[in-house]
């Protein structure tokens, strides 16, 4: 499989923006949560404590967080649910067909707020956005140059919520199966991964998480593409996200020196989920399209926060 790369960090960039919490129209009881089964109220306090933080926490620990197949799967049906559902409504913008719609998951750096020594017992906190419309040209890191805003509202029924604690974090660099932590020659990379991060570009990323720094982004946009690709692949059984940086990047100053994630598919091993770097049509699918849309993509699918936030 491939190591797909984003900079993950988590868009919370103006504190006193209200986060846009959408009803989905319809019969259903909702809830309010984050796609990961964590109430509102408690995310953005968990946030909140990340943002108080972090810019303290020198040293932050490396971290991987390992998210099953099935979990993806029912991520990807409740966001495709909640889609057909808008997509019976009246158009918010009748000059804009995209707006109002769903359209991908920010994903969050938050921390436990339990600890409040370094380093940070960091976390993820994965949440939904739609299409809030066309970005100012002042905002770099925007390949599709859309707004991307938070909604937390869905069926409190679905079997996402079903599942609890569905991500599993390991902390350091002695995780089994995350062989992003290992120079190994010996390791047999697709040259087309999903983000276009190449193996040792990867490896390098993640080995530079905490060189003395402190994480400098709060959110990472993922389209829904991607995730739907996830889901369509049949080699992998989950994937594993890691705390990375990027390196410097002269040609892309908006993403150079930035806290990020990198994410690589796995598959099943008697000891655990274990990473994995074969070819996958499904993600070679998804950059050819990707590609073709987006020429100048700088190694990353993700769009940051700083500069592109909720």
């Amino acid at each position: 499989m491939v190591a797909l790369s984003g900079a993950l960090f988590f868009c919370r960039c103006n504190e006193t923006e209200q986060k846009t919490k959408t009803a989905i129209a319809g019969p259903q009881t909702l809830v309010s949560k984050t796609l990961n089964n964590i109430d509102t109220g408690m995310a953005d306090s968990m946030m909140k404590h990340f943002i108080a933080l972090s810019g303290s926490d020198k040293n932050p620990m490396p971290t991987s967080f390992f998210i099953s197949k099935d979990a993806i799967h029912k991520i990807v049906n409740l966001l495709h649910k909640e889609l057909a559902e808008q997509k019976t409504q009246p158009l918010q913008d009748p000059k804009d067909s995209l707006k109002g719609f769903t359209d991908g998951i920010r994903i969050y750096f938050a921390s436990n707020l339990a600890v409040s020594t370094f380093p940070l017992d960091n976390t993820i906190l994965l949440v939904s956005t739609k299409d809030g419309g066309r970005v100012p040209d002042s905002v770099k890191n925007s390949l599709t140059r859309r707004r991307h805003i938070d909604y937390y509202q869905h069926e409190s029924a679905d079997s996402l919520f079903m599942l609890k604690n569905y991500i599993e974090p390991c902390k350091g660099a002695q995780c089994y199966g995350a062989m992003l932590y290992i120079k190994n020659p010996s390791k047999a990379p697709c040259n087309d991964s999903p983000n276009g991060i190449p193996l040792d570009l990867a490896e390098n990323m993640v080995a530079n998480f905490n060189k003395g720094d402190t994480i400098n982004t709060k959110g990472i946009w993922f389209e829904l593409a991607l995730f739907e690709a996830l889901d369509k692949s049949k080699m992998i059984n989950g994937i594993r996200i890691y705390f990375a940086k990027h390196p410097f990047d002269k040609k892309h100053p908006e993403i150079s020196l930035r806290s990020t994630v990198v994410i690589t598919g796995t598959v099943q091993n008697p000891k655990g989920p274990l990473d994995d770097f074969t070819c996958d049509p499904a993600f070679q699918e998804y950059m050819k399209r990707r590609h073709s849309m987006f020429p100048g993509d700088p190694l990353d699918n993700g769009e940051l926060c700083p500069d592109n936030c909720n």
